[in-house]
């Protein structure tokens, strides 16, 4: 089963990922971000994508805020996530594994043979 999870970046600017590289310490940033449109279609799509991603990858990673049509979209997709083969799981299991230099190889080769 693919793997999706959630962590916070919202901003372009934010420098988590450059401490952490430089301390060791890992990480991982989100591949979606579900609500930056608010309409049901648009988050629709957005889940699509993180499926989509996860499917390619073996994981992504979404975020999104609590606004009511996130949470009324997320409710009706939740329960056909385990159907459609999809586990949801803690960032750490995603960071343990986006960690592994197979995983980065196997992401950058997938990558790209989409160029």
């Amino acid at each position: 089963m693919a793997a999706i999870s959630s962590i916070l970046r919202t901003t372009a600017r934010s420098t988590a990922r450059a401490i952490a590289a430089r301390i060791s310490l890992p990480y991982a940033e989100r591949d979606v971000f579900l609500d930056n449109d608010i309409t049901a279609a648009a988050i629709e799509r957005q889940l699509a994508e993180t499926e989509s991603l996860a499917r390619r990858y073996g994981s992504a990673i979404a975020i999104g805020h609590p606004h009511a049509q996130t949470l009324k979209v997320l409710e009706a997709w939740l329960p056909k996530a385990r159907e459609k083969g999809f586990d949801l799981v803690p960032v750490s299991a995603i960071i343990a594994t986006r960690g592994s230099p197979l995983w980065r190889l196997a992401r950058d080769r997938k990558g790209s043979a989409r160029s």
